[in-house]
């Protein structure tokens, strides 16, 4: 039997300057393909899509309000 190769442990992700952070969020599978779908008919990533969604959510927010 060979010798065993040690696994490197994970090194903590660092932020690379002018890169937006990453946030990991849980969504059913149903609201996952709404919005792939919303995604595909914009032309957007799905990334892409989630952020422009969030940021309407939230201006509606807002403006509710007042």
């Amino acid at each position: 039997m060979g010798k065993s190769v040690k696994a490197k442990p994970n090194a903590r992700r660092r932020l690379v300057e002018g890169k937006d952070p990453e946030v990991g969020i849980g969504m059913p599978p149903d609201l996952i393909k709404a919005v792939e779908a919303w995604a595909e008919n914009q032309g957007a990533s799905k990334s892409g899509a989630v952020r422009h969604l969030v940021e309407r959510g939230l201006q509606a927010w807002i403006e509710e309000r007042g």
